[in-house]
């Protein structure tokens, strides 16, 4: 806990799971979706210092949307404001990167 300047104690509370009100309980839950919606590997397997199970490691993503575009084709959550969608010259109805670049 050095290098973040917090007590054992305080990184605990911050990211205590079992706390629905937590920081810990929004970030297992977003991890977890995202790796349920893109199939990924887990993170452990891959950085077995990493706790988190159900985790898509940033290397996976990654590599995924620069590689196929994973993400801005199938969003992790259709929203007007984090994700917004728009009509392509094709009419078909994508995220707004896809849309702007006019394919």
């Amino acid at each position: 806990m050095k290098w973040a300047s917090i007590t054992e104690a305080e990184a605990h509370a911050f990211y205590d799971s079992p706390d629905p009100a937590s920081f810990g309980t929004l970030l297992t839950t977003t991890l977890a979706s995202n790796y349920d919606k893109y199939h990924c590997p887990s993170a452990h397997d891959v950085f077995p210092e990493s706790f988190a199970y159900k985790n898509c490691s940033a290397e996976y993503l990654a590599n995924s949307q620069w590689g196929q575009s994973m993400i801005t084709l199938d969003p992790p959550a259709v929203d007007a404001f984090y994700f917004p969608i728009g009509t392509t010259q094709q009419g078909t109805d994508e995220t707004l990167s896809v849309n702007y670049w006019g394919v």
